[in-house]
């Protein structure tokens, strides 16, 4: 997708409208620095990515790995005290004995696919946000996580299956 700097629809608008407080050069150099976009001729910005990347360390890293580990913490939490059956969505599929050469195929298979569904529930999610909350209710943080499991095995004359997994 390209989109105009400014005018109807632009944007500076768009910034105006979503972003709070914050103001819309500080937005694009934070897109751009976080190679979300680049900035085209013409006064244009190209979007690169759909969704924000986190990056491989420092702070921000960090502050991703503690929210995301909080968030599967309390899943989990949730479903070991709920007797109501009102648990929430927990699953992972995972193999034992894959061969070396379909890790990257499987890096690049489960990535693709499992983008097109963050996507899809981005959308819906979008669809029934609002910034401000009607009649005063305290509304609810949703949402999906998705992360790659991956552990080399160490060789032995038994493989055996200890917990399960396929």
């Amino acid at each position: 997708a390209i989109l105009n700097i400014d005018g109807e629809g632009g944007f500076q608008e768009l910034v105006k409208l979503y972003s709070g407080d914050m103001s819309p050069r500080a937005m694009l150099d934070e897109l751009i620095r976080t190679k979300a976009v680049t900035l085209q001729s013409g006064n244009r910005i190209k979007l690169r990515n759909r969704g924000f990347i986190a990056p491989e360390s420092g702070v921000e890293a960090l502050q991703i790995l503690g929210d995301d580990t909080t968030d599967l913490i309390n899943t989990v939490a949730h479903n070991l005290d709920t007797v109501n059956g009102q648990r929430r969505f927990q699953r992972k599929v995972t193999y034992r004995h894959i061969p070396e050469k379909y890790v990257k195929p499987f890096q690049e298979y489960s990535a693709l696919h499992s983008q097109a569904l963050l996507e899809k529930l981005d959308k819906w999610l979008a669809k029934h946000d609002t910034e401000t909350l009607e009649n005063n209710t305290a509304g609810s943080r949703l949402g999906l996580g998705i992360y790659h499991i991956e552990e080399r095995n160490k060789p032995t004359s038994h493989a055996k299956e200890t917990n399960g997994d396929k």
